[in-house]
């Protein structure tokens, strides 16, 4: 695919250690917080996060196709590159994959924007298909599954008519002939509400846990949740996630050793990268 340069659109962007014990944080039993920082104001609408086959973290803005590499031991941005040839798309950007060389951005209404990674400062060449997702579906999350080559695309609201009290995961092949994602995973509530007291869940943000049939799915509307859930269609584990350390959370990536990395839009502060490490059993 064709690159060309671009005109800088952002002074550089630098981040600081936030200033809090973040030592004393634990989630999901089996998991610590180990480093949260501050990231800079031009991330203040962060809203997916993605490894690369290098394990290299990539997150990307809420409304202009600007893709940003950040540092995960820092959260310092590393690079940035955006799509489009003579302008920049603008859309309501809500998920980001990669998979097979590739990189994978999605709408809110279903639009897939396909793409290579870029150098730094300048724009690449894209292509876009349509999934033609259900009329009210609200797009919020997207993942790459390794293990079967699909797309996992997670729904905030509407799940269709046929399904009542859950919320929806959709799949799509990228190589397939068809323009179409289907539904493949139903997330109860009631569920969610007589096993784990959890009364809101909106997914926003979903990633496959390397090697794994499972999924960690983030909800950031009302009161922050995560929830574990397996590829048999059952929730494993849920968690309500404290507000003073994730105010909204939107975007999620699992390193292959297991660590979490979570993004959380400024919400009228400061955006924020927070990495949690797996524990090992005593």
């Amino acid at each position: 695919m064709r690159k060309i340069s671009f005109f800088i659109l952002f002074v550089l962007l630098v981040s600081c250690n936030k200033s809090q014990d973040t030592n004393i944080h634990l989630f999901l039993s089996d998991y610590k917080l180990m480093q949260q920082y501050e990231l800079h104001s031009k991330l203040s609408e962060i809203s997916g996060l993605c490894l690369n086959d290098k394990s290299e973290l990539f997150a990307h803005d809420d409304e202009l196709a600007v893709i940003f590499q950040l540092d995960i031991n820092t959260g310092k941005v590393i690079k940035w590159f955006s799509l489009g040839t003579d302008k920049i798309p603008a859309g309501d950007f809500e998920g980001i994959a990669f998979g097979k060389g590739l990189f994978y951005m999605i709408t809110s209404d279903g639009l897939l924007y396909v793409f290579p990674e870029g150098n730094d400062k300048v724009n690449v060449d894209y292509d876009i298909i349509d999934l033609h997702m259900p009329d009210k579906i609200d797009i919020e999350g997207l993942c790459f599954n390794e293990i079967s080559g699909e797309l996992m695309i997670a729904c905030k609201n509407y799940p269709g008519k046929k399904y009542d009290n859950q919320r929806v995961i959709f799949s799509y092949k990228p190589d397939q002939d068809e323009c179409k994602a289907v539904p493949v995973y139903f997330i109860s509530l009631v569920q969610l509400k007589n096993e784990f007291n959890i009364t809101d869940f909106y997914p926003s943000a979903i990633a496959k846990i390397p090697g794994e049939n499972l999924y960690m799915i983030l909800s950031s509307k009302r009161k922050p949740c995560m929830i574990k859930y397996s590829a048999e269609g059952r929730i494993v584990k849920a968690v309500k996630l404290d507000k003073n350390f994730h105010r909204q959370p939107e975007g999620i990536a699992i390193t292959p050793d297991g660590s979490i990395i979570i993004a959380d839009e400024a919400a009228g502060k400061k955006p924020l990268l927070s990495i949690y490490k797996l524990q090992e059993s005593e």
